[in-house]
């Protein structure tokens, strides 16, 4: 089969972010066929926007309450924000996190979801976050490149004995520290690996 794969990622502090989820909504209307949307679309910022932010993100709940299209994680992204107990796809070193992650799929490939859509057998999360070596290393590395002039300063302070601005040491190294996460997700990613299954193929 022939199926049409896209990615959305609808930045947060876009005023027409929501215009752009409108025409995302008008394409999935003409191009209804085998298609799979995946992307950060990044709902729950329409307090900040205008007004067709609401009218975006209704457009797409209309479409998955009415059959048009599919969503995965539905009630995830709907009815909850999610908490650090819950399934989130924001990666686990500062945000508490909503779920901002997205996949749409068309009816037809709904039907063939390979485990009839249940939750986490046919898609899902993986969830790697600081427990992983990888990106404790990340982390590790972008927070040292990031205090190297801190560094350097306190050694200066401490060659005078000039240790005067201790508590002004101690917030800029937290700060550092703080800071270096944003940078180790930048350079990663601020989400988790998001998949689907879907059995396409005739057995």
């Amino acid at each position: 089969q022939n199926i049409s794969l896209g990615s959305v990622h609808l930045k947060p502090d876009d005023p027409y972010r929501g215009e752009e989820m409108i025409k995302l909504a008008n394409w999935i209307s003409v191009n209804n066929s085998n298609l799979i949307i995946v992307g950060d679309f990044n709902w729950g910022y329409r307090r900040t926007a205008y007004i067709e932010n609401y009218l975006g993100e209704k457009r797409i709940k209309a479409m998955h309450d009415s059959g048009t299209v599919f969503q995965l994680f539905y009630e995830l992204s709907y009815l909850v924000k999610a908490k650090a107990n819950k399934l989130r796809t924001n990666m686990g070193f500062r945000k508490s996190g909503y779920f901002y992650d997205q996949i749409l799929i068309s009816p037809d490939l709904s039907d063939n979801l390979a485990d009839g859509g249940e939750f986490l057998k046919d898609c899902g999360i993986f969830a790697y976050d600081l427990r992983s070596g990888f990106m404790k290393q990340t982390d590790n590395y972008i927070e040292a490149e990031r205090s190297k002039g801190l560094n350097k300063y306190i050694d200066l302070l401490y060659k005078d004995n000039d240790i005067a601005n201790e508590a002004i040491l101690s917030k800029t190294r937290s700060n550092v520290d703080y800071y270096s996460k944003d940078y180790t997700t930048f350079f990663v990613s601020d989400h988790r690996i998001v998949w689907v299954q879907i059995d396409v193929f005739d057995n």
